[in-house]
């Protein structure tokens, strides 16, 4: 039996959602993806960029540990 995911999980944020939920520059976003710190986003589009809610929470919790 398979269980449905969790919608936040599913969510996907802008480089501004991003960073109001880091409480930082959004140029700082691309600055922790660029070193690994963050995970690369998704490119949806020639200009449409996106992460993972789900890879964000992911890397906020290795960061806390």
């Amino acid at each position: 039996m398979t269980t449905d995911p969790d919608p936040t999980e599913l969510q996907l944020l802008s480089v501004r959602d991003v960073a109001r939920l880091l409480q930082v520059h959004p140029r700082s976003i691309w600055r922790l993806a660029a070193a690994g710190v963050l995970p690369a986003p998704v490119r949806l589009g020639p200009k449409l960029v996106r992460w993972r809610a789900a890879d964000i929470s992911r890397a906020i919790e290795r960061a806390a540990q």
